[in-house]
């Protein structure tokens, strides 16, 4: 937030040199919550509105078909039932209206300060429920966890990941965990929320690490520090 930028806690990298309110950590009173929330329900309000916009100038896009994934008796229907999952997304995708909104919303995102705004943004701003809402519920929705972190490390040792359970940071894994977490699982507006409530002097640093070499690009993970 403004008046932080000399502030002796913040933590910079090569990165970030030169880049207006961007630091690879630093005092979570120094964060914006408020402010990113603010932007992500403007952007979202625009983005519904560019939706019944460019409705009107394209062919409609029917709701996107879902099939159950979870859970399938054999391999074959496992399988039969990805191969369903997969055409029906691609059809919904391949619209001329989906494909002028997320280009629109791409656009909005670019003009914004650079703030992860969360993955419904960033993933076409919810191209799939966008014209089954109203303007503020949607916008309600698509920033309540905002700003985005995929993955956290408590103050307490617990890691909470994108899509695995929580581990302790005694243990090795989900499976060779046998403690029980203190806290249900860190999602979307939960994870925001839980750092967010963290004390004011409480250091928060973003790190780009390797955890299993040779599957794609590190991730960037909150580490939240007393």
């Amino acid at each position: 937030m403004p008046g932080y930028e000399d502030d002796p806690r913040i933590v910079r990298d090569r990165s970030d040199e030169g880049v207006p309110g961007w630091c690879a950590g630093g005092p979570r009173e120094a964060m914006a919550f408020a402010e990113i929330r603010a932007e992500a329900r403007e952007i979202a309000r625009a983005a519904w509105d560019l939706w019944r916009e460019l409705s009107r100038s394209h062919p409609p896009a029917e709701p996107r078909r879902v099939v159950w994934d979870s859970p399938w008796p054999t391999p074959e229907e496992y399988r039969a039932g990805r191969q369903a999952e997969q055409e029906s997304r691609a059809a919904f995708e391949g619209r001329p209206l989906v494909i002028a909104y997320r280009e629109g919303v791409a656009a909005l995102l670019e003009a914004h300060r650079g703030y992860h705004l969360g993955g419904f943004l960033h993933e076409g701003a919810a191209a799939e429920t966008v014209g089954l809402t109203g303007r503020e519920e949607f916008a309600a929705a698509v920033s309540a966890g905002t700003p985005w972190h995929r993955h956290v490390l408590t103050l307490d040792g617990w890691w909470y990941g994108e899509d695995e359970p929580a581990v302790h940071g005694d243990c090795d894994g989900p499976d060779a965990c046998v403690h029980r977490p203190p806290l249900p699982w860190l999602r979307g507006a939960t994870r925001t929320r839980y750092l967010e409530e963290l004390p004011g002097d409480t250091l928060l640093v973003k790190l780009r690490c390797h955890v299993r070499p040779g599957f794609g690009p590190p991730p960037r993970r909150w580490l939240a520090s007393p």
